[in-house]
């Protein structure tokens, strides 16, 4: 990932962690800021749209929310291939987007 799209995230104290699973889940409002901070900032490098979805998730507390709607996050890889990733959205909580970058 480029060093400086590295230091926008973190000025714009989006909570990114890295991790190698391809499938992930983050809650609407790691969503939200998220979105604002790529469509504030046409030089990041990324884009993404809402898609549908129906999976669900079980969180360690044995809570169960069903995901109906998901975040593909699309961006340039090596050699400007495109490279995604997509996030469940799950409605409760305040979930961090936790993705890997190229």
């Amino acid at each position: 990932m480029d060093w400086l799209l590295t230091m926008r995230i973190l000025h714009h104290q989006l909570r990114v962690s890295l991790t190698l699973d391809p499938h992930e889940l983050c809650s609407r409002k790691a969503v939200e800021a998220f979105c604002r901070y790529v469509d504030s900032d046409p030089s990041s490098g990324l884009w993404h749209e809402n898609q549908p979805t129906s999976s669900w998730c079980l969180f360690a507390n044995s809570q169960q929310s069903k995901c109906t709607e998901k975040l593909v996050i699309f961006m340039f890889g090596n050699g400007w291939n495109t490279q995604l990733t997509e996030f469940d959205i799950v409605e409760e909580g305040d979930v961090p987007l936790l993705m890997s970058f190229p």
